[in-house]
């Protein structure tokens, strides 16, 4: 099955099933909004961008009330994606950050939560190669001040890896 759509975090998916993968062309606009949403994904993926650099934060969940938490339970044709809402909260302490560059594909686990972000103004695309879908549904982290939006991050940990040329 083919089909477009636009993601809950802002940019426009063509999303190409192919059995238990699924191959996807992210497509970010010059006015997309990034998301603030920090998150992990159901599924392993490679992911190779082809115009513009993203930042790629990596964190690990901490104690914490910066977030509040929501799982999110992968959609098909019959039952559209959903996000369950909870009342519990936890903090995220940055352990990476990433440039990532045009044809320089990178791994994401399905366990790593992350927030991905296009760097600059303009287009922005990337092909993601996308593994096996697991069990469990995946976490979302909703920052609890959205006008902070990932100044605290900055605050964390110092600059991006590979910003040099940038």
């Amino acid at each position: 099955m083919i089909r477009w759509e636009r993601h809950p975090l802002g940019f426009r998916r063509l999303h190409i099933d192919l059995g238990p993968y699924a191959l996807r062309l992210h497509l970010s606009p010059p006015d997309t909004e990034p998301g603030t949403d920090r998150h992990d994904h159901q599924y392993g993926f490679v992911s190779v961008p082809l115009w513009g650099c993203f930042h790629d934060t990596r964190y690990v969940e901490v104690p914490g009330d910066t977030y509040t938490k929501a799982v999110c339970h992968t959609g098909t044709a019959a039952a559209p994606r959903r996000l369950e809402e909870s009342p519990a909260r936890a903090g995220l302490r940055v352990v990476g950050r990433h440039v990532r560059w045009p044809l320089r594909p990178y791994y994401c686990r399905s366990s790593a939560v992350h927030w991905h972000r296009p760097a600059g103004r303009g287009w922005h695309a990337s092909l993601v190669f996308v593994g096996r879908v697991r069990e469990e549904p995946s976490r979302v982290y909703r920052i609890q001040d959205r006008g902070t939006s990932g100044a605290h991050d900055l605050e964390n940990m110092g600059e991006y890896e590979g910003t040099s040329g940038m």
